[in-house]
């Protein structure tokens, strides 16, 4: 036979094919067990659906959070440098993530459980032994956390009491934003004594660099570098500028044909002071403001080193400060963590049983299993009318099992 031969023309005992139209009188001869069997399945049907319980579920919503639940990122957030780095991604973290992680904990699940004693409404106190695993298996089968496409949380929870189902779901906001609440408190906590030792370490360090800093310029006379530099290039030139006007005042004198010694004489003891004078400022400088001005270009590399040491390190202390003080206003902060855009209330239509579904599908599984039965017997009884292999076959397997019992 062709492997390809449905059932429908499936050969009889007797060689005939078996269609549609045959299946359909086999059907109809036993019509009225079909139908008695149908309406005692309808029965049982609506029967058992009456029996079962009817289940409600509450739902709240919470509004979208998108803060930093990043110690530093909270507080990088609130900075003009902490903006960019929270926009390149780097302390960035999404609230809602948090949300879901706590509202399916088992902290959360053996909260309600006390609170509620769900222990006892689910039945584990008639057991005589039972794990806690299995009461909060129970709980999580009946709660619903999800994110919407707006990505607002959705918690709901099922039960045969509508306000009971509601006092659950406003319990497990109402949880979710102290346990919210105490971990941004703890992780300000933390954030701010880590920032309160880095400051105490940082004030030691700009202090060194200020006595440093300091130290140099009191050794060095070096106040306000370029100033300084200025002051001194410009009381050079004016001394070069001297040097050289008593040198053409020297020159005239020479080339006149009035020469007066006396003043030639004056004027060159006048060029040697000020020439000493300008070797003396530019070996070791004058005063309080006058440097040595070939001293200045390795100087001014230590004082550039030495400035940029106190310019960082107040820099970082400003930071620091900034920060330390975020942390110890979010640390002292009681302003609710979690935003409800809706709290839940007790429903007034159930949500199962689905009572028509549950009987429809009830009765189109009852008629094809006493159709089966039907086209079952009918192929059976041509079976045993015809004495075929397979009859033969099956009454050896019910003589075995008879003996085998």
């Amino acid at each position: 036979m062709d492997n390809s031969t449905s059932f429908s023309s499936a050969p009889t005992p007797s060689g005939k094919r078996v269609g549609l139209m045959d299946l359909a009188i086999v059907l109809l001869r036993k019509k009225i067990f079909i139908l008695v069997g149908l309406l005692v399945v309808s029965i049982m049907a609506v029967v058992i659906t009456l029996l079962m319980s009817k289940e409600y579920i509450a739902t709240a919503v919470l509004l979208p959070s998108k803060s930093s639940s990043s110690p530093l990122g909270g507080l990088l957030g609130d900075l003009p440098i902490g903006g960019g780095l929270l926009g390149g991604g780097l302390f960035s973290k999404d609230d809602n993530e948090k949300f879901l992680t706590i509202l399916q904990s088992r902290v959360m699940a053996e909260a309600a459980i006390e609170k509620f004693g769900l222990i006892e409404r689910y039945g584990f106190l008639k057991r005589k032994k039972y794990y806690i695993e299995d009461v909060v298996k129970k709980f999580n089968r009946n709660v619903g956390v999800e994110e919407d496409k707006l990505d607002n949380i959705n918690v709901s929870f099922r039960d045969t009491n509508p306000e009971f189902s509601a006092a659950v779901v406003n319990f497990m906001v109402a949880k979710l934003d102290t346990l919210s609440f105490e971990m941004t408190r703890q992780n300000a906590r933390g954030a701010r004594l880590f920032f309160e030792k880095r400051l105490e370490e940082m004030r030691i360090v700009l202090d060194s660099v200020h006595s440093r800093f300091a130290q140099f310029q009191t050794m060095n006379n070096m106040i306000d570098l370029d100033a300084q530099v200025k002051g001194t290039v410009e009381a050079l030139a004016n001394v070069e500028a001297q040097v050289i006007a008593a040198d053409i005042q020297q020159n005239i004198l020479a080339s006149s044909f009035t020469r007066d010694n006396n003043t030639i004489a004056e004027l060159e003891k006048r060029k040697q002071v000020l020439n000493g004078r300008l070797e003396d400022y530019m070996n070791n400088g004058s005063g309080h403001v006058i440097i040595a001005l070939k001293k200045t270009p390795a100087l001014s590399v230590q004082y550039a080193y030495l400035l940029r040491d106190v310019k960082t390190q107040e820099a970082l202390n400003g930071f620091l400060l900034q920060m330390y003080e975020q942390a110890k206003f979010r640390e002292a902060n009681n302003a609710s963590v979690v935003t409800v855009l809706q709290w839940a209330k007790p429903p007034q239509k159930r949500t199962s049983p689905a009572r028509a579904q549950i009987c429809v599908f009830i009765f189109f599984l009852g008629f094809c299993l006493l159709s089966g039965i039907v086209v079952f017997r009918h192929w059976f009884q041509k079976q045993r009318q015809a004495q075929t292999d397979a009859y033969l076959k099956f009454q050896e397997i019910k003589g075995l099992l008879r003996h085998w019992r």
